[in-house]
């Protein structure tokens, strides 16, 4: 993917990662993990948590 800014020979690449697993097998642990090692090596890095089965955001004791 090329950008438009005032250097055009600069591209930007963007990664999409999806990770998917059964209910307290990790995937937080493993993504917040992650989060911290792609920023260490100077990656802007951005996460969406999807609701396939509409849970309550912010609830108390959970990682939403």
């Amino acid at each position: 993917m090329t950008t438009s800014n005032s250097n055009p020979s600069r591209t930007t690449s963007v990664f999409v990662l999806q990770i998917v697993g059964f209910k307290n097998s990790g995937k937080t642990t493993l993504t917040a993990e992650m989060i911290r090692r792609f920023k260490g090596l100077g990656f802007k890095v951005g996460t969406v948590k999807h609701d396939a089965h509409h849970f309550t955001i912010d609830t108390p004791g959970t990682d939403t």
